[in-house]
């Protein structure tokens, strides 16, 4: 009977042991399957350097003219494009400046689409990211869970996270949806050399890279991009009253 008992208590303890094994076994393969490789996390931390460096642009919105405003679906804007060459797409509207030869002197394009956080948590295609190659977690409420309320507190999370070490006890939802996010930020943020934010009657920021910025203006869970290219042209103060007297419809979205 003792031996019968002992030779139970062996199997059991096997069997746990096993399970263990195969569990954390598991868990190796998702720390190794789940993370950025070197040269791309050595990238991800490069691109991220860009969004630590801030300033800020205060907007004090003025009362435009409409004499002389463009419109793009529900936004007003100054006419900062005269004697530019239009080209309309489905979903952006461009303006261009050419000189004699044909070479680009300005350029200038108005969209809208959505904020960067609210990609997260959606497996929609938008950035050729299927289902097998980032093994999508449900994260539709990640905003919430993380207190993240717009693209800004999402840039400050990245940085604050950037070097998360997981473990083998941390847990496998931690682990592939902190993954997931660094993989969909690496893929759908552009590189720039600063960001300003915007405070006042304004939320949104500017992306500055180089001879180009990009105006992004938050509004009704909406985010209107509007970008400069060729700063000799744009200048600061014409992007700053062009900020100043941008009009958005909020009854229509």
């Amino acid at each position: 009977m003792k031996k019968k008992k002992l030779v139970i208590t062996i199997a059991v303890i096997i069997g746990i042991l096993a399970i263990v094994g195969i569990y954390f076994g598991y868990k190796s393969f998702l720390l190794s399957f789940h993370q950025l490789p070197d040269d791309s996390k050595q990238e991800y931390q490069n691109l991220l350097s860009g969004y630590e460096k801030r300033d800020t642009l205060e907007v004090k919105h003025s009362e435009a003219l409409s004499e002389g405003m463009l419109t793009y679906k529900n936004v007003q804007f100054q006419n900062v494009v005269e004697g530019f060459e239009k080209t309309e797409e489905d979903d952006y509207v461009s303006y261009k400046l050419l000189d004699s030869n044909g070479n680009y002197q300005a350029y200038f394009t108005v969209s809208i689409t959505e904020p960067f956080l609210d990609h997260v948590g959606k497996d929609d295609g938008t950035f050729v990211m299927g289902k097998d190659e980032i093994d999508a977690v449900e994260s539709d409420d990640f905003a919430k869970r993380k207190g993240l309320k717009n693209d800004v507190d999402f840039f400050d999370y990245l940085i604050e996270h950037q070097n998360d070490k997981h473990d083998l006890f941390t847990s496998v939802k931690t682990i592939k949806e902190d993954h997931y996010v660094q993989l969909l930020s690496y893929i759908m943020l552009p590189s720039v050399d600063s960001v300003t934010v915007l405070k006042g009657d304004l939320e949104g920021y500017i992306l500055n890279n180089g001879d180009m910025k990009e105006v992004n203006i938050l509004e009704g869970g909406k985010r209107y991009v509007f970008s400069f290219i060729r700063l000799d042209y744009f200048t600061d103060d014409v992007i700053r009253e062009f900020i100043n007297t941008l009009v958005i419809d909020k009854s229509i979205q």
